[in-house]
């Protein structure tokens, strides 16, 4: 870059750009946006079914250019996206520990005590160590 494009580009006080819809949803897009709320004025806008219309207009005060807060948005975008991408894939687990948490608020601790005494009846963890081996996990391939 030469040094006048630099210069230019540091002047900038705004700068557009699209998004892809089909790559980062909607959530993703507002948690990145989120984060750069001190430094930035942002400005969405839903351009068609495939595409956001990003506006980022620099605060007072704040040194860093456009062009270096748009590639950490960029960064940020990729971050929530696996963030909700983990989320989705979760989701199913996290309603089971929910649900375990309530099932036992509302049974309360002694039917708690006894669902978990019929589960050590089965699996006789009190007697054992974590040096048995029942199921000969630790014998290597070879010996086996």
């Amino acid at each position: 870059m030469t040094r006048t494009k630099i210069e230019e580009e540091s002047k900038k006080k705004s700068i557009s750009f699209k998004v892809d819809s089909n790559i980062y949803n909607k959530e993703a897009i507002l948690g990145a946006a989120y984060l750069f709320l001190d430094k930035i004025y942002v400005f969405l806008e839903k351009k068609d079914k495939d595409s956001f219309l990003v506006n980022f207009k620099i605060k007072k005060g704040v040194e860093d250019s456009l062009s270096s807060i748009k590639g950490d948005f960029f960064n940020e975008l990729v971050n929530q996206e696996l963030r909700s991408e983990i989320s989705r894939q979760n989701s199913d687990f996290r309603k089971y520990i929910v649900e375990a948490a309530l099932f036992s608020a509302v049974y309360g601790q002694g039917e708690a005590e006894e669902d978990i005494a019929k589960t050590k009846k089965y699996t006789d963890l009190e007697d054992t160590s974590y040096e048995d081996d029942p199921l000969g996990i630790a014998v290597p391939w070879e010996e086996k």
